[in-house]
C-alpha cells in the first residue's frame, strides 16, 4: 500500500465521528436562564454537602461501632474467666456492660441522621434531575454564577 493512502486512512480514523449517537443527549428545552442556572448550582452545592454530611455521619458512627467491638473483645474475655468459675471479675464485666450499652445508644442519633441525609439527598437529586440535568446553559453564566473571572 502507499504512503499516501495509509496517512489518508490514519486520519479518517483520527477523525472525530460526528453526528447522532444513541448516547448523546439532547438538550431538554430552551438553555437556562440565569436564575434556573443559579438554582441548579445550588442544588448541585447542596447535594455535595449532602455528601460530605453523611461520610461524617458515618465516620461517627463506624468510630462508635469500633469501640463496642473493642469492649465486646473485653467481655468475651472477662466471660471466659466466669465460665470458669472465677467470679471475681463479675462487677468488671457488669460495667463493661453498661458500657457496651451506652454506646449502642449513640449509634441511634447517626443511623438517624444519616436517613435524613439519603432521603433529602435522593429527593434533591431527583429534583436536579429533572430541572437541570440535561439543560443546556451559557458558560459566560456559569463563569459569572460561580465568580470565575476571565483571562
Amino acid at each position: 500500500m502507499n504512503f499516501k493512502y495509509l496517512t489518508l486512512i490514519a486520519l479518517i480514523f483520527a477523525m472525530p465521528i460526528v453526528g447522532n449517537c444513541a448516547n448523546q443527549r439532547k438538550p431538554a428545552g430552551p438553555p437556562m436562564n440565569k436564575d434556573e442556572l443559579r438554582r441548579c448550582v445550588a442544588m448541585d452545592d447542596q447535594l455535595s454537602n449532602f455528601t460530605k454530611q453523611y461520610n461524617t455521619e458515618v465516620k461517627l458512627n463506624n468510630a462508635i461501632i469500633a469501640k463496642q467491638q473493642e469492649r465486646r473483645k473485653v467481655l468475651d474475655e472477662i466471660r471466659a474467666v466466669l465460665d470458669a468459675g472465677d467470679n471475681s471479675n463479675i462487677g468488671d464485666y457488669n460495667v463493661n456492660i453498661e458500657e457496651y450499652n451506652l454506646e449502642a445508644t449513640k449509634l441511634e442519633p447517626h443511623q438517624t441522621r444519616m436517613t435524613q441525609i439519603a432521603v433529602e439527598q435522593n429527593q434533591t437529586s431527583s429534583e436536579y434531575n429533572a430541572k437541570c440535568a440535561t439543560r443546556a446553559y451559557r458558560h459566560e453564566d456559569m463563569a459569572e454564577i460561580k465568580g470565575i473571572k476571565k483571562k
